[in-house]
This record gives C-alpha cells, sequence and structure tokens, in this order.
C-alpha cells in the first residue's frame, strides 16, 4: 500500500474528472461522508458544497482540496469494500476524518486505487496545513495498516523509485550497453505505445533512439532495428546496437505486438491528459512554461520536434504516472503542436507579464 498525498485547486475539475469517469464505468463512489443525504441521492453539485462553503472562507487559499491517493499491490486482491474501510481508517489515524470527504475507486489499471477528497481549508476559515511530520506519519500509518490487514508494499512506489533511478545516456560518460538495456528493460513493458514514432518520444527523454535505418538498408528490408545513443541536442552518436542484442529484445516484432495491444490500454487515460493540458492553458503562459507545468505539477513530460523555421511540427505528451504516450494530434486537433503554441503567448510576453506582477507586489497567496 502506499498513500500519496497531494492538493487541488479547482473544485469542479476534481469532480468532474472522477464523476465522468464514474458514467464511463472506469471508477465507482464508494463513500461521501459527512453528508446529509445518502451517496447514491447526491448531486455533484451536492457533492461539491461542502468544498464550495470552505472556499467561501478564506478566498485567498489556493489549494482548496486535500487529495490523497491510496493505491494497492493487485495481488492483495481486496475487495472495494475492504479498500473503503482502509481509506476511512487511514484518514481516522491522520486526523482528517471529521470534514466531509468523498473516497473513488478506480478501475481502469491494473494497479488498485482509490482518490480521497476533502476540504483543505477547516471550518474556522484556516488551510489545513499538512506538515512536513503529517508525512512521516502518513508512511507510519501506510505501515501499520499493511501489518494490521497483511497488505504488500505497492508495486506503484517500486516503479516510481526504478524510473527515477533512470538516467540520461551521457555520451562518452555513460557506459552504453549498461545503460541502453536499464532504459529499455524498465520502459519497453511498462509504457503504453503505439507506433514507434511514439516510441521514440519516450526513448528520446533518456537520449536514446529506435532506428530502422535507410530503407535501402538490409537492417531495414529484414526488420531489423538499431538501438543509438543521442547527444543532448538528438543527435547521433557512434555506438549503435542491434535489438537483439539486449536481454529484453526489443525487436521490432516484438514492439508491434506492444503497439497493437497499447491501443485499448492507453484509451482510458485520454482523458487524464486532456484535461492537464486544457487546465494548463486556462492562463496566460509561454509554451516553455506550458511544458514546465505538465512535468513538474502532473509528471508528463512533452516531446517537441520543430521543423527548419524552428516552428513546432509536433508534440508528444509522455505520461509517467498512467504510462501512456500520445502524440497531440491523437488527442484531438486543438492538442497538436501549431494548436497549443497558439494557445500560449511568446516567452518574452510572458517574462514581462510576470515583471510587471512582481511590480506590483501583490500579497503571497497560499
Amino acid at each position: 500500500m502506499h498513500a500519496k498525498i497531494m492538493y487541488n485547486q479547482n473544485i469542479r475539475r476534481f469532480f468532474q474528472y472522477h464523476e465522468q469517469k464514474v458514467t464511463k464505468g472506469d471508477a465507482e463512489l464508494i463513500y461521501a461522508v459527512n453528508y446529509l443525504r445518502d451517496k447514491q441521492d447526491l448531486t455533484i453539485d451536492d457533492k461539491m458544497y461542502p468544498f464550495w462553503q470552505r472556499a467561501s472562507l478564506n478566498e485567498q487559499v489556493r489549494a482548496r482540496i486535500l487529495h490523497i491517493v491510496l493505491t494497492f499491490d493487485p495481488k492483495d486482491n481486496l475487495p472495494y469494500s475492504r479498500m473503503g474501510l482502509i481509506a476511512q481508517e487511514y484518514l481516522e489515524k491522520m486526523g482528517w476524518h471529521n470534514e466531509s470527504f468523498v473516497v473513488y475507486q478506480h478501475n481502469d489499471t491494473g494497479q488498485p486505487h482509490l482518490h480521497i477528497g476533502t476540504p483543505k481549508i477547516q471550518s474556522d476559515g484556516k488551510r489545513l496545513v499538512v506538515t512536513k511530520q503529517d508525512y512521516h506519519r502518513s508512511k507510519r500509518e501506510v505501515k501499520l495498516l499493511e501489518k494490521k490487514y497483511t497488505l504488500r508494499p505497492s508495486d506503484s512506489l517500486d516503479e516510481m523509485l526504478r524510473r527515477m533511478a533512470l538516467q540520461k545516456i551521457r555520451f562518452g560518460q555513460t557506459p552504453l550497453w549498461p545503460a541502453m538495456n536499464k532504459i529499455l528493460e524498465e520502459v519497453v513493458p511498462r509504457y503504453h505505445f503505439t507506433s514507434l514514432e511514439d516510441f521514440n518520444a519516450l526513448l528520446r527523454l533518456y537520449n536514446l533512439k529506435a532506428s530502422r535505418g535507410k530503407s535501402n538498408t538490409a537492417t531495414y528490408k529484414n526488420g531489423g532495428l538499431l538501438y543509438i545513443p543521442l547527444a543532448e541536442s538528438g543527435k547521433e552518436m557512434g555506438g549503435w546496437f542491434k535489438a537483439s542484442m539486449f536481454r529484453s529484445q526489443p525487436t521490432l516484432k516484438n514492439l508491434e505486438k506492444v503497439f497493437a495491444r497499447s491501443q485499448t490500454l492507453r484509451e482510458p487515460h485520454r482523458l487524464r491528459q486532456t484535461v492537464e493540458i486544457d487546465y494548463a492553458l486556462e492562463r496566460s503562459i509561454s509554451l516553455e512554461t506550458f511544458r514546465k507545468i505538465l512535468e513538474e505539477k502532473e509528471n508528463i513530460s512533452t516531446v517537441l520536434k520543430r521543423n527548419t523555421n524552428g516552428e513546432p511540427q509536433a508534440i508528444w505528451y509522455v505520461d509517467h504516472y498512467k504510462r501512456t504516450i500520445f502524440e497531440g494530434a491523437a488527442l484531438g486537433p486543438e492538442y497538436t503542436a501549431a494548436a497549443v503554441a497558439k494557445r500560449c503567448i511568446s516567452q518574452k510576453e510572458y517574462e514581462s507579464q510576470q515583471q510587471t506582477k512582481t511590480q506590483r507586489h501583490y500579497p503571497r497567496i497560499t
């Protein structure tokens, strides 16, 4: 079991995201606690009301929802009712159970998990401060719950740690084959991509490329695949290796099997990407800032391809949380590189905008 503590600013977006999943059959509201009606009788406005009421007590607080994700190991094979009871017990141990809260169970991934939402603003209008000690206490309580309910540590935490351990290839500094082998062993079985272009967008994050070679070569004609290290600029460096030389055998034939099954596996996560992109672009920001926000706030990396004039030509969104890769056009015309660039302002204009805000000496809002 793993507990991740987060915050959400937009109340409506939080509930719409989960309710859309409920409508599609990808989620279920298993608890709505400290409401005046039973959960089956609550409208979406009813569910949001306690959160809006608290937000009205202190409009300076931006983070309005305390959002906790509890993730369980699939091997625990827990019924939803047991997961819900564990969620309530976790909140009680943390002292966050006296407020209204909702618990959504998601069933669109192989990793059983719950999303808990409760107001971040207390009844006296003060914001609920989650301290460093609270994070440590959360870890302790999770371990106690694991012991009480005989739960395994969450695989998602292990995967996150493995991904964080992956290092970019530094040509001339990194031992090539071991580094390339580790990257391929980690990303090929865990990410959902539907083409070689999507796969290369993922590999580009680690300065690596998969290539079929030129069309007149034996490698291309025989359906072979080469893995080539890249410089930070994207330039191909020396020292390529055939796919068959790696332990995981990431050959074109094997990748095509991944392409086929990923068509279905990545589809449930389309909504998350479009919602996060739209939300990031609600503000007036530059393209560079947009990419930074997705990376730092939502764990979504972007890979941008430019034409000879330096204009955005294509963009890929690599979601490390859901392990999916979408090219912008696959998400819809409004998410292509050109469309997103039009929705952004220039970096110079953005910096001028930020400087103007600083000069006004607005009070900091937390």
